[in-house]
């Protein structure tokens, strides 16, 4: 039974939702929540993706305009005008946003449908039988709380960005949290949701954050809920210069997610093994090489910045602060290595072989950070995270007590080149 229309009070057959009719007392079977701010361009569009759903059961959509000042509100209002039973607008005069996380909850306050679809003012929907085919799906599958599918991407002018896919026509895929934390997870405008999942205990770690995608849909998978992924492209998501995430750069969104795992990490730290444990190692081996290579190109600016942008976080990003600190020492020591590699190489190596010799400490550099994300994630997901770090470092160990009995001229390495400049 979807919502207070029964299966037989069902339409025989998907109907265009502009073409309906009601009750006007009729429950809407999903509530279409859209929020939007500065989307004058684009809000038509997204508007018309949801105009366009052929479904068997009513429908509504929010619009959540967060004061917009560029004309977005008064294109929201020319549609409710047109589809009054359908479009409800919340037209704020002050911007509410406060961070992402925290307008969630404000969010869902606003759902009446059994089932919740979300889509920003600057994205769209592409497949008129997109709502009918997830809540079917939903309907007969008691065991997921969510169901999602593939997005393409596009610019702001229009042209299409390749994306990634994970699953082709046809395929699907169940996931879990776990798929969420390593960055295998769809997009929020891809989602249909039950709106009875409960979220509530997850209300404090929502305020605190300061996205609200990853840290949603964590929490929907909670207390071993579980989503379906289909392989079909049925949205699109736009990049552009106004959006809050694509307008980031890629070192200040690892350093959000890094923090966003710890805080998560901690939140819900009885529920996670140590394969748990092994995201976290791997996300923090990202962000260290990251942190690494910003030092070694002298973007010491960008790594303050981003350094202090995290200690800006309220409680409990706060838990995150060590890891950033043993992360930049991490990074610190790896640049000396840079440097001790890279000045043996020009002054111990003689003239004739220097170039192959340069050559293969280019492959060793080019391969050797893989070759270690691929050991840690490995010996993590056997051993946890702690046990990672203690075998890495002793195999580091053993590997410099060999190298220096076997080659015992780099242990005097520093008194040879003193030599050759005494001679």
């Amino acid at each position: 039974m979807l919502a207070n229309v029964s299966t037989a009070e069902r339409l025989q057959r998907p109907v265009r939702v502009t073409d309906q009719q009601w009750p006007d007392d009729v429950t809407p079977v999903v509530s279409v929540i859209c929020v939007t701010y500065n989307h004058k361009r684009f809000i038509s569009e997204c508007l018309d993706g949801f105009l366009m759903q052929e479904t068997t059961f009513p429908i509504e959509i929010v619009v959540r305009d967060d004061a917009s000042f560029d004309g977005t509100a008064e294109i929201v209002r020319k549609y409710h005008s047109r589809y009054p039973k359908l479009i409800r607008p919340v037209l704020h005069e002050k911007n509410q946003y406060t961070n992402a996380g925290a307008m969630i909850e404000g969010l869902l306050d606003l759902v009446k449908g059994e089932y919740y679809a979300a889509c920003e003012g600057d994205d769209y929907w592409t497949h008129a039988g997109k709502l009918e085919e997830q809540v079917e799906i939903l309907a007969h599958r008691p065991d997921l709380v969510m169901v999602s599918h593939e997005v393409g991407g596009i610019s702001e002018f229009g042209e299409p960005i390749p994306r990634w896919r994970r699953l082709q026509d046809g395929e699907s895929v169940e996931y879990t949290d776990r798929d969420v934390l390593r960055n295998i997870f769809n997009h929020p405008n891809t989602w249909v949701v039950r709106t009875n999942a409960d979220l509530s205990d997850a209300f404090p770690l929502f305020r605190t954050l300061p996205m609200g995608d990853d840290p949603w849909n964590l929490a929907l998978l909670q207390h071993g809920r579980k989503g379906l992924s289909l392989g079909y492209v049925w949205s699109v998501y736009r990049q552009h210069s106004g959006g809050i995430w694509s307008s980031q750069s890629a070192f200040r969104k690892a350093c959000q997610e890094l923090a966003l795992i710890v805080s998560h990490r901690n939140f819900y730290a009885p529920r996670y093994d140590r394969k748990y444990d092994a995201i976290v190692s791997d996300q923090r081996t990202k962000l260290g090489l990251m942190l690494s290579d910003a030092v070694t190109r002298g973007k010491v600016r960008q790594t303050l910045q981003a350094l202090t942008y995290l200690t800006s976080f309220r409680s409990p990003f706060f838990s995150a602060l060590p890891e950033i600190g043993r992360i930049a020492q991490i990074g610190a020591a790896d640049v000396v290595s840079v440097v001790v590699r890279s000045t043996l190489v020009q002054t111990a190596t003689p003239d004739a072989i220097r170039g192959r010799v340069s050559a293969v400490n280019s492959l060793f550099v080019g391969t050797s950070n893989q070759l270690g994300e691929f050991e840690s994630g490995v010996t993590a997901d056997w051993f946890g995270a702690v046990g990672s770090v203690v075998l890495g470092g002793a195999a580091t160990l053993i590997v410099v007590a060999v190298a220096s009995r076997r080659f015992p001229a780099l242990r005097r390495m520093d008194r040879f080149i003193m030599a050759q400049e005494k001679d």
